[in-house]
C-alpha cells in the first residue's frame, strides 16, 4: 500500500508542472501594446494630444520623434481600477527609445474589456486614453503629443 501512494505521489509530483503551465494558459490572458509617440510640431492653437489605437494614424502633420516619454498600460478604466494590491501587478510601464517606439505588455485576466493607456512626457500634455481589449492582442499605437505653453 506504502508503494501505490509513494508511485501516485512521484506520478503527481513529477506531471503537476506540465499540466500547471498547461491550466495557466488556458486562464491567462495577454495586453499588449507596441507603437510610436510624437511630438506634434504643427498642432493648432489649442489642439490637445491624440492617441490612436489600432486605428489608422492621421498623417499629414509634422511630427518628430519623442524620446523618454512614460506609456503606461493598465487592464481597467480609471473608473473600474482593481484595489491596491491588484493594480500594480497587472500595471505596466516602459519608456520611448531614442526612435519614439516602445513596446510594452504581460499576462492580465483574459477576455474583452476596456483598457487605459496613458502617455506623459515632461513639458507635453499627458493623456489618457481608453481603448477595447480582445482577448490577447498586441494593440499598434500611435501618440501625438502636444507641447504645454
Amino acid at each position: 500500500m506504502r508503494q501505490t501512494v509513494a508511485i501516485v505521489a512521484l506520478a503527481a509530483a513529477v506531471g503537476l508542472p506540465g499540466c500547471t503551465r498547461f491550466l495557466c494558459i488556458a486562464c491567462d490572458g495577454y495586453l499588449g501594446a507596441t507603437g510610436l509617440v510624437y511630438e506634434w510640431l504643427d498642432a493648432p492653437i489649442g489642439a490637445n494630444s491624440l492617441a490612436f489605437v489600432d486605428t489608422a494614424t492621421l498623417t499629414n502633420h509634422r511630427v518628430t520623434p519623442l524620446v523618454g516619454a512614460e506609456i503606461t498600460l493598465e487592464p481597467w478604466t480609471p473608473a473600474n481600477q482593481s484595489p491596491a494590491g491588484d493594480a500594480t501587478f497587472a500595471r505596466r510601464h516602459t519608456f520611448t527609445d531614442q526612435h519614439g517606439h516602445f513596446h510594452v505588455g504581460g499576462t492580465v485576466r483574459p477576455g474583452n474589456y476596456k483598457a487605459t493607456l496613458s502617455v506623459r512626457a515632461s513639458g507635453f500634455q499627458s493623456i489618457q486614453h481608453l481603448f477595447d481589449h480582445d482577448y490577447q492582442s498586441n494593440h499598434i499605437v500611435r501618440v501625438l503629443l502636444v507641447r504645454e505653453k
